[in-house]
């Protein structure tokens, strides 16, 4: 049946009845042959009206799920796709991010730099401005820390004078003149200071009030030694200032 008589309107024939007086004609139907034929005719119009709403049940059933299925096609190309644009452009973005990192990882590195040499820079020029301020206090610290030994332990002051007369150990005669505060703490120690010279050599020690404290000199035959705490020092202090020359050269 075509899908075109669905909704339409199906004309029914009856056939004519004819009513004849006439004996020598054909047999006339009677009325309940009639009733009986168009009953018949009803039945089979049910039975195809029956047929076609089932073929149209069908039908629409089985467009729904073409209707159906291509929703859900369309879903999952549809997600495919935006799965696939997620993707690309997290692709893309993570390339660009990478880049753009790796750029300013560069940048911070070459920043660093710039901040360790600008600081050198500063730093030696800080110190090439205050270089003679920077070694007096030194200089100072050094010189306050010596003596507050030497009041703690005066016999701190020994290996200074044992030291001087060690280079001076082929003399034949050697004299050390002391300040009065350091004089009894180094004569003390006079046996020490011969083991350190040769048996032949004579020692003496002196005090003279004009050598300041822990001043030492030392005298032999062929000149004199200042070996004092602040001779010392001082040549200390010459030594660190030719030091600086040199390396501003």
């Amino acid at each position: 049946m075509s899908n075109s008589n669905l909704g339409g309107k199906r004309i029914i024939k009856l056939k004519s009845v004819v009513s004849s007086t006439n004996s020598s004609g054909p047999t006339v139907p009677t009325s309940d042959a009639v009733e009986k034929e168009i009953s018949g005719q009803i039945d089979n119009l049910k039975i195809e009206l029956e047929d076609l709403r089932t073929n149209k049940e069908l039908l629409l059933n089985e467009t729904n799920s073409e209707i159906q299925q291509a929703k859900q096609n369309w879903e999952t190309e549809k997600h495919a796709y935006i799965e696939s644009a997620k993707e690309e452009g997290y692709q893309a973005g993570y390339i660009e991010g990478k880049e753009v990192a790796h750029l300013e990882y560069r940048a911070l590195i070459e920043q660093a730099n710039s901040i360790v040499e600008s600081a050198g820079i500063d730093y030696h020029a800080t110190i090439e401005k205050h270089e003679e301020s920077i070694i007096e206090l030194a200089m100072y610290t050094a010189e306050k820390i010596l003596r507050q030994q030497l009041e703690k332990s005066p016999q701190s002051f020994l290996p200074i004078v044992k030291s001087a007369i060690r280079e001076l150990k082929d003399q034949s005669v050697i004299s050390i003149y002391l300040h009065p505060a350091n004089y009894e703490t180094v004569l003390e120690q006079k046996e020490e200071l011969l083991q350190v010279l040769e048996e032949d050599v004579r020692l003496a020690i002196y005090i003279n009030d004009e050598i300041p404290e822990n001043g030492c000199l030392i005298k032999h035959p062929f000149g004199q030694m200042d070996v004092g705490i602040d001779t010392q020092l001082n040549e200390l202090r010459q030594v660190l200032h030719e030091v600086s020359r040199e390396n501003a050269t």
